[in-house]
């Protein structure tokens, strides 16, 4: 899957930009596949982290907060 500068390996689950290669944590390889599948659609915080992770923790907004400003940087 390919997003101008940005590839993703869906198998590898590795992320590249600019054909460099991007360290991502599980839930933030996760969050960005999954917003790239869904470019186009709003969602809360806590259901981006319950249908990322198929989990119901009170503290999802933050959680998934944090993952969007490590993506972002």
């Amino acid at each position: 899957m390919q997003y101008n500068k940005l590839k993703i390996d869906i198998l590898g689950r590795v992320v590249y930009v600019d054909n460099k290669e991007i360290f991502l944590t599980r839930m933030e390889f996760d969050v960005l596949y999954f917003l790239t599948l869904n470019f186009n659609i709003a969602f809360t915080k806590k259901q981006i982290y319950e249908l990322v992770s198929k989990d119901n923790y009170t503290e999802a907004a933050y959680i998934i907060k944090n993952v969007i400003y490590q993506l972002s940087r």
